[in-house]
């Protein structure tokens, strides 16, 4: 009797589990649906907190993550007031949207990462620093290249992508000068060692010339000597020969 109440006593458990996941589930769509009307009738500010009452709810949907990161923007984004903590919030709410939607949806993963780059885009035209400008142009840039990626039909990240490529600093800013005498200094080094191998392979080769040279002009004499010695040789038989007239040559074959 006691084995059968717990059994009893843990399913009625599980079952007001499921009945509060259920409950959340519809609370959460509801805050979400809530917001979308609000959001369409231009008031931001009451959708934004039905957004973060979804959000609070479950801070792993790609939807809520997406419509709570837009509702951050004002209705107007060029006048966007640069707040950091915004800002990396709603990079954060972008990208986890993206990344959900990675396989499922792909043009809500473009639209997010569309948003990602206007957030971008408004913080470069922003600031007057001209290293901070070309840091948020670049990557407003590669947001916009990520959207045309997961929908190529995206006309208008087509044109931000373009525009924010005209807007890059001559130079790349400080930064990025830094980062070009950096690498025009590890390409010299490179030159250099290459010239040096180049010299010593140059070297080594001449080298192998002369002592190449050396032994051939050596081995000539060698074989200039011994014709010498043979011819020495040859003229001494003969003028023995001569000294000797009883004896005489000949060239005659038996028969």
């Amino acid at each position: 009797m006691t084995r059968n109440l717990i059994i009893l006593c843990l399913m009625m458990v599980c079952s007001a589990s499921v009945v509060m996941a259920q409950g959340g589930v519809k609370d959460m769509r509801r805050h979400v649906k809530k917001g979308n009307s609000l959001i369409h009738k231009g008031e931001r500010d009451k959708a934004y907190e039905q957004y973060m009452k979804a959000y609070r709810l479950d801070s792993t949907n790609a939807m809520v993550n997406y419509n709570l990161a837009t509702a951050m923007f004002p209705e107007e984004w060029k006048i966007m007031k640069p707040d950091e903590k915004n800002d990396s919030m709603m990079q954060q709410l972008l990208m986890r949207s993206a990344d959900e939607h990675a396989q499922e949806n792909p043009v809500r993963r473009s639209m997010a990462y569309h948003n990602l780059g206007v957030m971008h885009q408004i913080r470069a035209n922003q600031t007057g620093d001209e290293q901070a400008k070309y840091k948020q142009l670049q990557q407003a840039i590669e947001a916009y290249k990520q959207a045309l990626r997961n929908n190529p039909h995206d006309d208008e990240a087509r044109y931000n992508l373009v525009l924010c490529q005209k807007q890059l600093p001559k130079g790349g800013g400080q930064g990025q000068n830094d980062q070009n005498g950096d690498q025009q200094q590890e390409q010299k080094k490179e030159d250099q060692q290459q010239k040096q191998e180049q010299q010593q392979e140059q070297q080594q080769q001449q080298q192998e010339q002369q002592q190449q040279q050396e032994q051939n002009q050596e081995w000539i004499e060698q074989m200039l000597n011994a014709a010498e010695q043979r011819e020495k040789q040859t003229r001494r038989r003969l003028d023995e020969q001569k000294q000797q007239p009883g004896k005489r040559r000949t060239n005659e074959k038996n028969w």
